[in-house]
Formats: C-alpha cells, structure tokens, sequence
C-alpha cells in the first residue's frame, strides 16, 4: 500500500497530476479516501502506463480508451494531435543555459550567443556592426 507521495516521488510525476489523472478518470480512486488514502500495486502499475504514453504524445483521451479496452483510431484528427520539439541545453558559463529547439543554431550561432552572453555578464556592452 501506498501514499500519493510515494506515487509520485516513484514515478517521477506530481501529486497535482496524479489527482488531475484520477478526477479525469484515468487513474482509479485511492482506496479509502482523505488523508487515510492509499494505492496499490495496480495504480503504481497504471499510472506508470499513463506517463509512458503522455511521453509518447498519446492525447489522453485515447490514453483512457486504451485503458479501457478499446481500439484508438489509427489517424489522430490535426487538432488533437500533439506536437513535439525536442530542445537542447547549451551551457554559457557556470549558472547560465540556453534552451533551443533540436536543429534551429548551428555551432557558430551558439559560439556568438555565448560570447554576447559572457560580454553582457563581464557588464560590457555589444556594439552593433550596423551603427
């Protein structure tokens, strides 16, 4: 038996979420309710199925079909599919990243952003080639 704090914490998710994933029914109620409610095995074991999908970009909607037993639609209408970009992390100097979408700055425009960032944190000032 469980708590939602050990639910989350095991899979990596949020109280907030796993309540969001219950009250949308998805996720079956804890047993017993308030603050004496526990979970069991075969929560562990569905919300873990639960996130596997969201991380596949599976809508939820199919995501409680497919609990449910049923057969998803082969092709997801446009507005409920869901698109995803995968990001980067490029780190300027120790305490500053810089997020950026997979493929969008080659090496040379993420030398020029690091070296403006480092300016502007050394409190110098860029000048622009076109003044």
């Amino acid at each position: 038996m469980y708590n939602i704090d050990y639910l989350a914490k095991t899979t990596g998710s949020i109280r907030r979420t796993i309540r969001y994933y219950i009250q949308r029914g998805l996720l079956k109620p804890p047993l017993s309710g308030g603050r004496g409610a526990y979970y069991t095995d075969e929560h562990l074991e569905q919300l873990k199925k639960i996130l596997q999908w969201t991380e596949q970009g599976v809508p939820l909607i199919h995501i409680k079909e497919m609990l449910e037993g049923k057969a998803i639609p082969v092709s997801i209408d446009r507005e409920e599919e869901v698109l995803t970009t995968i990001w980067e992390k490029f780190n300027i100097t120790p305490g500053i990243e810089l997020l950026f979408a997979q493929n969008k700055l080659d090496s040379r425009e993420l030398k020029q952003i690091q070296d403006f960032i480092i300016n502007l944190k050394k409190g110098g000032r860029q000048v622009n080639k076109h003044d």
